[in-house]
């Protein structure tokens, strides 16, 4: 994850993705390793970059206390890792 808002989010993948999917609806689960808090998010991609960066702009779907929850966690984590 490399930036996330409440109405979308940015990820970096391993490797690149294709840039003409038939699709551009998807679905994320993301996990904080640390403390096991998970997120579900839909969305539509709406740009892919040639670092493998793509963005998602939220669908009606995700859960806003979800995406509150799993934010916190990532302050939490930021915060104690200092």
């Amino acid at each position: 994850m490399v930036d996330m808002s409440y109405s979308g989010i940015r990820i970096k993948l391993l490797s690149e993705m294709p840039q003409n999917l038939p699709d551009s609806n998807v679905k994320i689960v993301l996990t904080l390793p640390s403390s096991g808090i998970s997120c579900t998010i839909k969305g539509a991609i709406r740009h892919i970059n040639a670092e493998s960066e793509v963005g998602l702009h939220y669908s009606e779907y995700h859960k806003e206390n979800e995406v509150d929850a799993f934010m916190f966690e990532c302050v939490k984590q930021m915060d104690t890792s200092h």
